[in-house]
């Protein structure tokens, strides 16, 4: 088999793997909700009311939204097809991303074919095995550090950073090329649009490009360019944000993230200005009942679940102070993150262990080897994006592309002499690597998918699903408003989504989120104080009270049995 056919054998293998294992994972995972991609979708369905007061948001950004209002619009789904239909629009961006992805590996292998033309004894990895590598880091980026199942925008984060990525290689190869610059600079604005942490990025982006030229006489003019068109595809969003927020801001995530993880707020819901010294809320939830606490936040904001919808909302006031102890917490947990991903995973540990050993055969001396690493203009905005994260939150969904564009950065800097022997072990250890991962990434793929086969002709829908539609056949509609007891930011937004209702009243069960657990408290109060919580419940407007557990072997008169689910819903009205 000739070289050529060999690499077209190899893509078109690659896109049947990509394909099938994503279809696999879209499926497995077509039920499964998550507190951010509830707001997501409330977000999609204000663009879609065009109520632009709420619509533009200073937590979520609106990209992602976009793409699931588009579905929504175009499908109509009903309930039971929603979550499903998210999920089949998250393979849709998969599928983009992989073509982005495919975009960056073709540049890097067109500028390395190029820099080994006419040398005669030095060699770079050959086309088969970037081909096989770099198929095998997006697999295992998109299909176990991201996922397809959780319902984010970091896949479209994924897709900007291999397409920005691609093309700062591209105008490296072809610096004559004004349009290269002008393609970089929309692509770094929706970049932005797609998550806020890439407009700090994109200041990193425009300074690698500042030294991917000659001389700064021409470079100057071509990142001015590329900078404009990155403002002005971000212009309408901050314009938009300015409006709502009465400031200048491109997004309250991260100032949010810093005082809830670094400098230990009480609460990401329901924050009542503690502790001491982090600001006084402007407007915060209100609180109906003590000992359990019970909130109510009927107004201003309608949607499935008020206080996830958009936290800079409940939490304008809460202001961020640095705090050392904290922060050397978060860069602990930080780095032990990078350690479980990069070392102490199998797909981690096996690409490690291959590109220890290319290296250690290879014609360049160790010391020599960071010298000849090729695409810093990856490498660069990637360790910056990593040590942003390490500094405040770490997540492997947040983290996938930087490790594959690191990776492949570093495998650019190996070097063979064109021998026999050299040849050997290049296959070697590059096909071991292929099969030990690709053993890895069917495994974590093909087990959620075989346990879900028995399902799929008597298929009735998630729990989720099922108390929504069990609240439906008991008079609930659309539109109605409900008191929660459990945990409105988890499991009672799902159904909530579902049901189409708004949850405005809930005593919380806890979760990551929120430390207080008052479920328990409120099912082991005496009937007195059950009876004063359900009349504050009712004096909201709620319609009824749903809960998702009771404790078992108790009589609760006036509560009724959500179908075959474990909720239980009482009637206010």
């Amino acid at each position: 088999m000739t070289p050529t056919n060999l690499n077209i054998r190899l893509r078109r293998i690659a896109w049947v793997l990509v394909v099938v294992l994503g279809l696999v994972q879209a499926w497995a995972g077509r039920n499964f909700m998550n507190p951010d991609g509830v707001s997501y979708l409330d977000v999609a369905e204000k663009y879609l009311q065009r109520d632009w007061t709420w619509a533009v948001n200073a937590y979520w950004s609106p990209l992602y939204s976009w793409f699931l209002g588009a579905a929504l619009l175009v499908l109509r789904p009903s309930s039971y097809w929603e979550y499903p239909v998210v999920h089949l629009v998250n393979f849709l961006i998969y599928l983009i991303c992989f073509v982005c992805f495919e975009f960056l590996l073709a540049q890097i292998i067109c500028y390395q074919t190029e820099r080994s033309e006419g040398s005669a004894s030095d060699a770079f990895l050959p086309i088969w095995a970037w081909q096989a590598i770099g198929y095998l880091l997006f697999l295992w980026c998109t299909l176990v550090l991201i996922t397809i199942e959780v319902v984010t925008p970091d896949m479209l984060v994924a897709s900007a950073v291999f397409l920005i990525g691609g093309l700062l290689i591209r105008i490296r190869l072809h610096p004559e090329k004004w349009v290269l610059v002008v393609c970089l600079g929309i692509a770094l604005g929706f970049a932005y649009l797609a998550k806020a942490v890439m407009f700090p990025l994109a200041f990193v982006f425009l300074l690698v490009l500042l030294f991917s030229f000659e001389n700064l006489r021409k470079a100057l003019p071509r990142v001015v360019l590329a900078g404009v068109l990155f403002l002005l595809v971000s212009a309408p969003f901050l314009l938009a944000l300015r409006n709502a927020k009465g400031r200048w801001t491109f997004s309250e995530t991260g100032k949010l993230a810093y005082a809830w993880l670094i400098d230990g707020t009480e609460a990401y819901i329901h924050w009542r200005g503690l502790p001491p010294g982090t600001g006084v809320p402007a407007h915060p939830t209100t609180k109906i009942f003590d000992n359990p606490s019970a909130y109510e936040f009927k107004e201003p904001i309608k949607s499935t679940y008020p206080p996830w919808y958009d936290a800079s909302y409940w939490n304008e006031g809460l202001v961020g102070r640095f705090n050392l102890r904290g922060q050397l917490a978060a860069l602990s947990q930080g780095l032990l993150a990078y350690y479980a991903v990069l070392i102490n995973s199998p797909v981690g540990m096996a690409v490690l262990a291959t590109f220890l050993v290319l290296q250690l055969y290879a014609k360049t001396p160790v010391w020599q080897w960071i010298t000849r690493i090729r695409f810093w203009q990856l490498l660069f905005p990637a360790i910056g994006a990593l040590s942003m994260y390490a500094l405040i939150h770490v997540e492997t969904r947040y983290i996938g592309a930087y490790i594959v564009v690191v990776w492949l950065a570093l495998f650019s800097g190996v070097r063979f002499r064109k021998d026999e022997g050299s040849a050997r072990l290049k296959y070697a250890a590059v096909v071991a690597l292929v099969v030990a991962g690709m053993t890895v990434i069917l495994a974590k793929q093909m087990t959620p998918a075989m346990s879900s086969l028995p399902g799929i002709f008597r298929e009735q829908g998630s729990v989720y699903w099922q108390v929504a539609d069990g609240l439906s056949t008991m008079g609930v509609k659309p539109g109605d408003q409900v008191a929660f007891i459990g945990s409105g930011f988890g499991s009672g937004s799902f159904w909530g989504r579902l049901a189409k209702v708004q949850i405005i009243a809930e005593i919380t069960a806890g979760s990551d989120m929120a430390v207080r657990d008052d479920v328990d408290e409120f099912w082991h109060s005496n009937n007195d104080v059950k009876r004063q919580v359900i009349a504050a419940f009712a004096k909201t407007g709620a319609k009824c009270i749903v809960a998702d557990k009771m404790p078992p072997g108790a009589d609760y008169p006036g509560w009724q049995k959500i179908g075959n689910t474990d909720h239980y819903v009482y009637f206010l009205q």
